[in-house]
């Protein structure tokens, strides 16, 4: 099994597992090497930019940053562009 097969959506630090129109609880997988501080909000686009979704990384004690390899939990909400 494949990292792609496992993470299909890629955004611009990232991949996530799963993403739908509703709420829900999505795998993320960091690639950046830049450090992304704990329960900060990384926004992205579709690929069909008719949709955008917002990562909120869940608060973890154990470190004050993401880095490159981590995967995290994040709640993924899809809202629509005006």
């Amino acid at each position: 099994m494949t990292f792609d097969s496992i993470f299909y959506k890629q955004t611009p630090i990232g991949y996530i597992s799963q993403s739908n129109y509703n709420d829900s609880i999505s795998i993320f997988k960091i690639y950046t090497e830049k450090r992304i501080p704990i329960a900060s909000k990384i926004e992205f686009k579709e690929v069909s930019l008719i949709h955008q979704a917002k990562i909120y990384i869940n608060y973890s004690r154990s470190k004050d940053y993401y880095k490159f390899g981590d995967t995290v939990l994040g709640a993924v909400k899809l809202l629509e562009l005006k």
